[in-house]
């Protein structure tokens, strides 16, 4: 498996108000510190190929921690057409 660098973008709600975080990704791995509550991965973007993958998984920060989490992001193949 090749190790990944890019941008992991996180949504998270307070109340009527929704904010986004975006954590830097280093060789697999990333970390940052969020306030408590609940966040979702909701996109995955690849530096290196500027492709972008769907997430969709959610996590619980309490007391400023969170279970060690494991995420596999899948990239989509390149597809290459031509308009004419």
């Amino acid at each position: 498996d090749k190790t990944i660098n890019g941008h992991l973008l996180l949504k998270t709600k307070n109340g009527t108000k929704e904010w986004e975080y975006r954590a830097r990704v280093q060789n697999g791995k990333f970390g940052m510190y969020l306030p408590d509550g609940w966040y979702t991965a909701v996109v995955y973007f690849d530096e290196e190929n500027g492709k972008e993958a769907a997430v969709n998984y959610t996590f619980k920060v309490k007391n400023g921690k969170t279970k060690k989490v494991s995420l596999d992001v899948v990239l989509p193949p390149l597809v290459r057409a031509e308009a004419k």
